[in-house]
């Protein structure tokens, strides 16, 4: 069972992810000043905030 909660910025990424209209995925992984970066871009951008939820049931689907 799935429960739909408010948006989070710790799930943001997953549900981007997931999101119906995302088709492509990419990242990138650096080391640099002694730290590592991960960045992330999705085509389409998605992951929409408001109308009590709706845009969530609409397009993420597990």
């Amino acid at each position: 069972m799935f429960l739909w909660f408010p948006f989070a910025a710790s799930t943001s990424h997953f549900t981007q992810v997931i999101w119906k209209g995302t088709s492509e995925l990419g990242c990138y992984n650096r080391k640099c000043g002694g730290g590592q970066y991960l960045m992330c871009g999705y085509k389409a951008s998605g992951n929409i905030v408001g109308d009590n939820g709706k845009y969530f049931s609409e397009n993420v689907q597990i």
